[in-house]
Order: C-alpha cells, then structure tokens, then sequence
C-alpha cells in the first residue's frame, strides 16, 4: 500500500471509530484491497494513537472487540502500543475509568499481563501511574472498581 492509500485508509477508518460505526470499521478492513494489517497499526503522526486507542477513548468495546479480533490483527503489539507519550490503550482505560475496557484488554487471549504491568527502571509501572493519576485527579469515586479489575485480574 503506497503512503496516500495509507493516510486514506486510515483517515477512513479513524472516521468510522470516531464515529463508533462498527459496521463500516469491519467493511474496510475487509475489503479486498485494504491492507489490514497495516491499517490496524496506523498510528497518528501527532500523538502515535492506532484505531484501538481511538477506539478505546470513545469508550466503545464492541469497535475495540472489532480491531482486536480480526484476522490480520496483531493483537499483542496493538495491547502494547505506547504511543508518543508511553500511553498503551490499558494505561489510557485507566487514566479515563473504563473498567469494562480494562477487563476487556487484559483478558484478551494475546495479552500478556505480566508485561502490561511490568515496572520500568526507575519508575512506577504504567498502570501504577495511571491509577495514582485517575485517584488523585479525575475519577476518585471509580478508584475502588479500578482496583478491584487490577488486583482481582492478578489474583487469578
């Protein structure tokens, strides 16, 4: 796929999660001239986000169920995008409170959990981060069901 057909794909692919149209996601991905993959993995220049974490942000599961499950999705790379900000989509369902799309991430067959909790050197992990921040600053009142989906999900 040569850049422009990318940028258009992509632009219209952004549209139809923008706009929550599971529909129109699933036709373009299945279209027969459409690379997929590689629009799967589209990030925006501006701030790296993919389809999942557009997805993610208007909170709508069954376009993140979409994107996660097609055939040409690399599910595991798409969990562990960070974005140009170090933001994967589980870090962003924290920071923003959705704990169905918390759930939804880390209990997807390719998700490998220890990694999306891993601590880097020198700093809390991405979810320690993210919850500190969803407690202290945006979502205090959901701080007891974002810690009730992290530490019942490492319990099991």
């Amino acid at each position: 796929m040569r850049a422009y057909e990318r940028d258009i794909c992509r632009g219209a692919l952004w549209e139809a999660v923008g706009g929550g149209h599971v529909d129109v996601m699933r036709l373009l991905l299945d279209h027969p001239s459409t690379d997929a993959a590689a629009m799967l993995m589209c990030r925006d220049v501006e701030d790296g986000w993919t389809a999942l974490m557009a997805a993610e942000a208007r909170g709508d599961l069954d376009g993140m169920r979409l994107l996660l499950e097609h055939p040409c999705a690399d599910a595991a790379a798409m969990l562990m995008h960070p974005g140009n900000y170090d933001r994967t989509p589980l870090i962003a369902a924290v920071e923003s409170g959705r704990v169905d799309a918390m759930r939804l991430l880390l209990e997807h067959p390719r998700a490998d959990a220890a990694a999306m909790m891993a601590v880097r050197p020198n700093r809390t992990s991405g979810l320690q981060g993210a919850a500190a921040y969803a407690a202290g600053t945006r979502f205090p009142g959901k701080i007891g069901d974002l810690v009730f989906a992290l530490v019942s999900y490492q319990m099991r």
